[in-house]
C-alpha cells in the first residue's frame, strides 16, 4: 500500500513551484508550511488557491484570518490527503465556511511503487500493458531522460502537436518555458523522450519531488503509433527513477473507480491504470468563502469564462 506520508508535501506545495507561479502573476504566501497562491481581481479584491495542501497540518485559523485581512473573496483548497486516511471534521467545515467545489486537478490518480523488483512491476501490469511494453522495446524504441534545451524543445513540439490534434484547453508556450527556466537549473524537471530510429515519438515533462516523480504534461507524434512508444517510455521512467532513489511514480490524474468507456478521457485512464499501480482518491476540494457576495460574482464570471472556452473549442473543430 502506498504510504501517504511519503506523498506529502506534493510538488505543488514546494518552494520551487511557488517560484514558478510567482513569475506568472501569482503572489506566493506561506501559511506556516502551506503554500497559498493569490491573484488580483477588480476593485482591490483577490482570490486564493492552495494546490494539493495537507489538511491535517493546515492552520485553518491563520488561513481564514489572512483571507479576511487581505480582502480575498475565497480560497480554493485542493487537498493532498487521501480519502481513505482522512475525513474533514464537520465543525471545521462550518466554522470556516467551507463549501464543496470542483478541483483544478482530478481527484484520483495512480501511484506506482517503483522500488519493487522489476519482475514484480511487470507482473502487476495488465496483460495488454505488459505486451505493449515488451513490443515497444523489442521493436527498438529508445528512451532517454534528459534536461537539455534540445529535449525541452522536442517536448514543446510534440506537446502542442497533441494539443492541436486533441483540441485541448492547452496553456501557451510561455507557461512551459517559465517552468523550464526556473526548474531546470534546480534539477527539479526532466524530459523523458522516446524515439525510433532518431525520430522523437513521445515526450513527457517530469517534476522531481523528494520521493516522487510526477507526470503532469506529455505529448506524442502521429508517426509509428504501432510501436507503442509511450509504453517503453513509462517503463524506462520507472527504471530510471528506481536507480536514482525515487520511491513512487505519480501518473497524475485518472477518472476514478466509476470510469466508463464512454467518458471523454477514458483512453488516458485505461493507459494509466494498466501499470498496476495503486489507484488513489483524494479528499474533496473546498472553497473557503470569505466574502459571500464577491464569491458569487466570481463563480458567475468564471462560469461565463468556461462557457466561452467551450464555445471556442467547438468552433475550433
Amino acid at each position: 500500500m502506498v504510504n501517504n506520508s511519503e506523498l506529502t508535501p506534493h510538488f505543488l506545495q514546494t518552494k520551487s513551484w511557488a517560484e514558478v507561479r510567482s513569475k506568472m502573476g501569482w503572489e506566493a504566501i506561506w501559511i506556516d508550511n502551506a503554500l497559498l497562491l493569490t491573484r488580483a481581481l477588480p476593485f482591490g479584491k483577490r482570490f486564493g488557491y492552495m494546490p494539493q495542501a495537507d489538511l491535517e497540518k493546515l492552520n485553518w485559523e491563520k488561513l481564514h484570518e489572512y483571507g479576511k485581512q487581505f480582502s480575498l473573496t475565497h480560497i480554493q483548497i485542493d487537498p493532498n490527503n487521501l480519502a481513505r486516511d482522512f475525513t474533514l471534521p464537520v465543525n471545521t467545515v462550518h466554522k470556516y465556511s467551507l463549501v464543496k467545489t470542483d478541483s483544478l486537478y482530478l481527484r484520483h490518480t495512480v501511484v506506482i511503487d517503483i522500488n519493487k523488483p522489476e519482475v514484480e512491476l511487470e507482473e502487476a501490469m495488465k496483460p495488454k500493458t505488459r505486451y505493449n511494453t515488451r513490443l515497444a522495446l523489442k521493436k527498438g524504441v529508445e528512451v532517454s531522460i534528459r534536461d537539455d534545451n534540445e529535449a525541452f524543445n522536442i517536448f514543446l513540439d510534440l506537446f502542442f502537436a497533441t494539443v492541436r490534434r486533441q483540441n485541448y484547453f492547452g496553456r501557451g508556450e510561455d507557461y512551459y518555458k517559465q517552468i523550464w527556466k526556473i526548474l531546470q537549473p534546480q534539477g527539479k524537471v526532466k524530459i523523458a523522450l522516446a524515439s525510433y530510429e532518431g525520430v522523437p515519438l513521445t515526450a513527457w515533462m517530469l517534476f522531481l519531488g523528494e520521493n516522487v516523480i510526477y507526470y503532469p504534461y506529455g505529448g506524442s507524434s502521429d508517426q509509428h503509433r504501432n510501436l507503442m512508444a509511450t509504453y517503453a517510455l513509462v517503463w524506462e521512467i520507472m527504471r530510471w527513477g528506481k536507480e536514482n532513489g525515487f520511491k513512487y511514480l505519480d501518473l497524475w490524474g485518472t477518472l476514478g473507480p466509476n470510469a466508463k468507456e464512454t467518458d471523454k478521457d477514458f483512453g488516458f485512464h485505461r493507459f494509466k491504470t494498466g501499470w498496476g499501480g495503486e489507484e488513489l482518491a483524494y479528499v474533496q476540494s473546498y472553497d473557503m468563502v470569505i466574502d459571500k457576495l464577491w464569491y458569487r460574482l466570481f463563480k458567475f464570471g468564471n462560469g461565463l469564462r468556461w462557457v466561452g472556452l467551450k464555445l471556442k473549442r467547438l468552433l475550433g473543430k
